[in-house]
């Protein structure tokens, strides 16, 4: 009689297990097992309770690296379409009419196309970085900026750009 109770509960909690398993497998991340006493079996359910709840954190990093990976490619691709016309334009009218265009509007031209090139260089300088803080050899230096200086040269970019020409403000950035 005892084997046979013994044998019984043996089975059971394989079913369990089976349920457990299936159920983790068609994507059910949170399923675990019920643990109602602490012997031998229990303390293996919970063990294995664990080990998914390890898996289930794993998993949910990989999809939150996932969603900011898309977010930024997302971004990229609206932060390249807008000067990629605007160099492209630039250009066409180099090409189509430069000719016949006042030598300053050409040189004009030519410096807002290499402010353009500029922010792409940078721009890829800075994918590389990102690329590079992924692998596991990236080391993080840390070193004192300026950031007055900062500010200065990224504002006086935007009003460059803004005016198209040299700009005409100067933005000094006080104590």
């Amino acid at each position: 009689v005892s084997l046979m109770i013994l044998f019984r509960s043996l089975r059971l909690k394989a079913a369990l297990a089976d349920h457990v398993i299936e159920d983790l497998q068609s994507g059910n991340l949170k399923a675990r097992f019920p643990i109602d006493r602490m012997d031998e079996i229990g303390q293996t359910m919970l063990r294995f309770n664990r080990m998914a709840d390890e898996i289930e954190r794993l998993v949910e990093r990989l999809r939150t690296t996932e969603r900011s990976r898309m977010q930024l490619l997302q971004e990229l691709g609206h932060d390249l379409r807008t000067p990629v016309a605007s160099l492209k334009n630039m250009l066409e009218t180099l090409a189509t009419k430069g000719e016949s265009l006042n030598p300053k509007v050409v040189h004009e031209l030519m410096g807002l196309s290499l402010r353009e090139v500029d922010y792409f260089e940078r721009l890829i300088e800075d994918l590389l970085v990102l690329a590079q803080i992924g692998e596991p050899n990236y080391t993080c230096v840390r070193e004192p900026t300026d950031f007055s200086s900062l500010v200065e040269e990224e504002a006086e970019l935007l009003l460059s750009r803004r005016s198209g020409t040299a700009p005409t403000r100067k933005i000094v950035v006080g104590p």
